[in-house]
């Protein structure tokens, strides 16, 4: 759910009450700096503890003890790696859940409280809400209307309050029936929401849009039916306008060489990636699967691979086809525990594909069905289609195929076949249905698939249609001849038969509906893979994972994804809507992207795909299951998404962390090299910051850039993901990669660091912002490891501006407030003559001496990644300033090239001197001095050169 900075909203701001960690000495195995927790042991189960906490501390939080006189365990459950136990607790009051007033609260598994995070709401006694009572004067059925009003949504039809059956995936007060405005019935839950003059009583209802993909979480006054909060828990994208917006071509050419009859990649043998990854630990159930392994994301990166046994014996430990806990499987479709994923050309949001055909009749040489695709005017073709005769039009002039003017002789009550080109379909249509046409076939001009023909014209009342450009000569060909627009029913999951054996054939050259198996089964296997990787890094039943049988092991189940391939709601563009409560079953919509010929299928890009699977990932982990609410203009949720649809992926073969890393450049064409393309983002991902410069100022300008429409939550995200993505690789660089993703956490940087990410999903409590988003990432750490990477961690957030200084009082983009420094106690001072403290004048363009001493000889190769690096600042204020005019993104806000000759060299006691060369042109000009070690300690310094 959406929360508010309203009035008596209070979000706890943990970076400036420093409510998750005090400084100690340090970590006693590795001398690292380190944490200790807010409490020492504590006695008791760790709800009672939890409780005990906030209600002890409320002063902490800025809330009267009234205001947590009625608290409720929302969700609790234990994360087995590490055992921290996450309480999230919801404020009530007058017996009724305030919304939005939900915070988390962690305790390490000796009873010590580690970290707290969320939001509250306090004043709860003076409301007004009071006096009035919970009695609400508007009943759920009336609520529901106001809310379809509100969202301009279909007039309900039949409206009626529906019995309850009370379950652990219900969390309601009232059902109601769907009433034509919702794919589901619609539940109702009476609480409180916060507002400007005090507390409201409202109702919650959730409606699936049947006329959109929305999921709408939308909260209604209970007396007077206004809206006041709405949330959409479907998280969907419009990479189209991405794309156009940053001005960027297809970023490939037409020359590829597709090979024979069974064209599946599109990567240059030098350039193909190491893979495939398998679990170590299979279940040998016999199935397999022609996919796009694991690490490859798309075509781009190489072939296919007969994947054998892949489904994980931990996370899926009957297999990817079973529902029953039994060996042997309930379907041999893809369909099981984790996902039902099936093929959806109608948008239905069911396995029933139905495929829009123009079909001749009998005795026509031209008999059959040809593939058609509708116009994005005008109606949809009628549920029994239309029929009768289809005739070439003809407008009388020089060019009598192309309809551009009113038609001649053409008989009413019959479908009119017109050729493409010369001018808008919106015409061509218009000038056939003035001439009595029931319907229009455009055939294309130019070889290859049809297209969505655009244009805009509200007078259309006829569906129209385009085919190929050689569909169009046959019919023509095929005179006389009768038919129809229809949809046809086919089936939308392929069959695997008693062996499991998905293997179908694939052909990038044809239109994907041509290669629909094996682009479902391409999509099945990334939904189980996604499943079971993320099982093993805490995304598990008890945390509210998706699965229709959760074993016994916790949670609540009956909410497998519904992955739907090649989904007919639309072009360029990928969908995924979480209900709150665990056991309510996500959706994930995969489209096609038509931005050039032949179309791409998202079904083959698992960047993507993995993306939209995060989306339920960092819903449901943060504040707990039960509950969405990553709102705010500085939500990261799809940072989150980027993070495990690249992070999850990585290849050393191909990703390169000083290089450009895109976000789903498939989609787009831009297919060479692979994955650096910018994709569906602004930037590639790089930790290079003259490829990706984005610092966490850049959130608060408004702009992220290439223009506000891109701020937020994709720009925002974005940001997110270039400091997360910097702070893998920088792990990496300490612990080494490790090609197992379902490896243990401590068998590698980018395993550690997954399992920092996903802990610091469960650690940072509702409504998070970059600051309380870092502080979650660094507690979940101390928890991890005891503090082993505490300075390496500070090191990476204070590169990108989210340092020890930077701030966010809530969860706006204005409040963000960039600071470039590391914890205190991870700094370092130079040796004399540099000053440890104040500023150090020398003369621009002279070679300076930086001498530190390490105790030993550890060799010259102690440097972290972009170290060392000097940056402009305030020679007052000693902020990092821009090169020149400030403006966002910044020309360089950090400069990782050192001038001159700049070198390193080190003598037996291990005091190391590196020969800074400065430059003349730094003259009236103050620099900060920065080397960073592989253990993310930092040597600073501030000079001043005349």
């Amino acid at each position: 759910m959406r929360s508010r900075t309203l009035g008596a909203v209070t979000a706890l701001s943990l970076a400036a009450t420093g409510l998750w960690a005090a400084p100690v000495s340090a970590n006693p195995t590795t001398g690292s700096p380190a944490y200790q927790f807010l409490t020492g042991p504590n006695e008791g189960e760790p709800e009672e503890i939890a409780l005990g906490y906030f209600r002890d501390e409320a002063a902490l939080f800025e809330l009267a003890p009234a205001d947590v006189a009625e608290l409720v365990v929302r969700s609790s459950y234990e994360s087995q790696h590490n055992g921290v136990t996450h309480v999230n607790v919801n404020q009530q009051y007058a017996g009724l859940e305030v919304f939005g007033a939900d915070t988390t609260i962690n305790i390490a598994a000796d009873g010590s409280v580690v970290h707290v995070g969320g939001s509250a709401v306090s004043g709860l006694p003076g409301a007004r809400a009071r006096a009035a009572g919970p009695a609400p004067e508007l009943d759920p059925v009336d609520a529901v209307e106001s809310a379809a009003e509100e969202l301009d949504l279909p007039e309900p039809v039949g409206l009626e309050q529906l019995p309850v059956v009370m379950s652990a995936d219900l969390d309601a007060d009232a059902l109601v029936s769907d009433g034509g405005i919702s794919d589901e019935p619609i539940p109702a839950k009476l609480g409180w929401q916060p507002h400007e003059d005090g507390l409201r009583l409202a109702w919650q209802v959730v409606i699936d849009d049947a006329t959109d993909v929305h999921l709408w979480s939308a909260v209604v006054d209970a007396a007077t039916g206004d809206l006041l909060d709405l949330d959409d828990w479907t998280i969907e994208h419009d990479h189209d306008e991405t794309a156009s917006r940053i001005g960027r071509d297809h970023g490939h050419d037409h020359d590829h060489d597709h090979g024979d009859a069974d064209a599946t990649s599109l990567a240059s043998a030098s350039s193909r990636s190491s893979g495939p990854i398998v679990t170590p630990n299979p279940v040998n159930d016999g199935s397999s699967y022609r996919v796009f392994a694991l690490p490859f994301e798309s075509p781009n990166d190489g072939g296919r691979t007969l994947v054998t046994n892949p489904a994980d014996a931990d996370a899926s430990p009957f297999g990817w086809h079973d529902v029953s806990a039994t060996p042997e499987p309930d379907y041999t479709i893809t369909r099981g525990n984790n996902t039902n994923t099936y093929t959806d050309w109608n948008n239905s949001n069911n396995p029933t594909n139905a495929r829009l055909s123009v079909v001749v009749d009998e005795p026509s040489g031209a008999a059959g069905s040809y593939t058609a695709v509708a116009a994005s005017f005008g109606p949809s073709t009628p549920a029994g289609g239309v029929h009768g005769d289809i005739v070439p039009a003809s407008d009388g002039t020089d060019a009598p195929t192309l309809g551009c003017q009113p038609l001649v002789d053409f008989p009413a009550g019959a479908i009119a076949l017109i050729d493409r080109g010369d001018c808008p379909f919106v015409d061509k249509v218009g000038h056939a249905q003035a001439a009595g046409a029931v319907g229009v076939v455009v055939a294309n001009n130019v070889a290859g698939n049809p297209t969505a023909m655009g244009g805009a014209d509200p007078s259309i009342t006829i569906p129209s249609v385009m085919v190929t450009q050689d569909a169009g000569a046959a019919i023509r060909a095929g005179q006389p001849a009768t038919g129809s627009i229809e949809s046809q029913v086919f089936a939308s999951q392929p069959e695997g038969g008693d062996r499991l054996t998905f293997d179908f054939g694939l052909d990038l050259t044809q239109h994907p509906h041509e290669y629909w198996e094996a682009a479902t089964t391409n999509l099945f296997y990334w939904c189980n893979v996604a499943h079971d990787v993320f099982w093993h890094y805490g995304f598990d039943e008890p945390s509210g994972n998706f699965q229709h049988n959760n074993y016994g092991r916790g949670g609540v189940g009956g909410d497998a994804v519904n992955c739907e391939a090649q989904d007919g709601g639309g072009f360029n563009n990928a969908n995924f809507s979480t209900p709150a409560a665990d056991g309510g079953a996500p959706r994930m919509q995969m489209y096609l992207w038509n931005r050039d010929e032949p179309f791409r299928d998202g079904d083959l890009e698992a960047g993507i795909i993995l993306h939209e699977y995060s989306h339920g990932i960092s819903l449901r982990l943060t504040g707990g299951p039960g509950v969405n609410c990553l709102g705010g203009d500085q939500r990261m949720g799809e940072g989150w998404s980027d993070y495990h649809g690249v992070v999850t992926l990585i290849d050393p073969a191909l990703d390169d962390p000083d290089g450009p890393r895109g976000m789903g450049p498939y989609a787009l064409w831009q297919d060479e090299p692979p994955r650096q393309g910018a994709g569906i983002r602004p930037a590639p991902y790089s930790r290079n910051m003259e490829l990706q410069p984005f610092t966490y100022g850049s959130v608060g300008t408004g702009a992220w850039l290439n223009g506000g429409t891109l701020a937020a939550p994709h720009g925002v995200g974005h940001g997110w993901n270039t400091i997360l993505w910097d702070m893998t690789w920088d792990l990496i660089d300490v612990h080494g990669f490790n090609p197992d993703v379902y490896g243990d956490w401590s068998t590698g940087g980018n395993n550690l660091a997954q399992q920092l990410v996903m802990d610091g999903l469960k650690f940072q409590g509702c409504n998070p912002n970059f600051v309380t988003g870092r502080d979650a990432i660094i507690a979940a750490e101390t928890v991890l490891t005891g503090g082993e990477n505490f300075c390496t961690l500070w090191a990476s957030f204070a590169r990108r501006g989210l340092g020890y200084s930077a701030s966010s009082v809530n969860n706006s983009r204005a409040a963000a407030v960039e600071g470039f420094d590391t914890h205190p106690d991870c700094v370092r001072s130079f040796m004399t003559p540099i000053s440890a403290t104040g500023m150090t004048v020398r003369d621009a363009g002279e070679v300076i001496p930086a001498r530190f001493d390490l105790g030993r000889n550890q060799g010259l190769d102690v440097f972290a990644a972009n170290a060392p690096f000097s940056r402009q600042v305030d020679c007052d204020t000693r902020q990092v300033v821009s090169e020149g005019e400030f403006h966002t993104p910044r020309a360089r806000p950090v400069a990782t090239q050192m001038p001159g000759n700049s070198g390193l060299n080190v003598n037996a006691r291990g005091v190391y001197n590196y020969r800074w060369e400065t430059d003349a042109d730094w003259a009236g000009t103050c620099r900060e001095l920065v080397f960073t070690m592989q253990d993310g300690i930092q040597y600073r310094a501030f000079f001043r050169f005349e």
